[in-house]
């Protein structure tokens, strides 16, 4: 039997407590770690090529310190839209103010996944995003094992996409 478990976290050092990722996932006790980075980086370790979020290398360090099966499951595409360095910094700058205040375990609740959604509109590009979703959601179905608790640790913003998209799945921090 199969049991599946997805966190997302904010990909910003300063917000993330490694720590508390860490206490989460030794609760959980997974046979199987999926994260939120290319699965050919992860079997070269090459984490400082990209830049990768702090907490996936952690947890990715995590599983292997634990004897975890781990894999990757993104996929490397530019979903930004062609907008200027200056369009991008002022949207990145409301999104600061927005989560100033906020624990990271407190975006992994649907209320506050909406939070992004008008910067997001600005600044990504919709059908990239779409096609990368899908592209991680094989990924994901591609890697994980047929047995066992298996933890997917993923980025807030495709909370929603995998909610709809991995039945049965619990949702620790909603």
């Amino acid at each position: 039997m199969r049991e599946i478990f997805i966190i997302g976290t904010i990909h910003d050092k300063n917000l993330m407590n490694i720590k508390e990722l860490s206490d989460i996932l030794e609760k959980i006790k997974p046979d199987q770690l999926l994260i939120e980075i290319e699965e050919e980086d992860l079997n070269h370790e090459s984490f400082y090529y990209k830049p990768y979020p702090n907490e996936m290398v952690c947890a990715y360090y995590w599983a292997k310190d634990n004897k975890i099966k781990v894999n990757g499951f993104d996929y490397d595409i530019c979903v930004l839209k062609n907008i200027s360095k200056r369009k991008l910094d002022k949207v990145l700058i409301n999104i600061n103010k927005k989560i100033k205040g906020f624990d990271w375990k407190e975006f992994n609740k649907k209320e506050n996944r909406r939070l992004f959604d008008e910067d997001d509109e600005k600044s990504i590009d919709k059908k990239k995003w779409i096609k990368r979703e899908k592209i991680m959601l094989t990924n994901i179905y591609n890697k994980m094992v047929k047995n066992g608790k298996i933890v997917i640790l993923t980025g807030v913003g495709h909370l929603d996409f995998f909610e709809k998209n991995i039945k049965g799945a619990k949702f620790l921090l909603e």
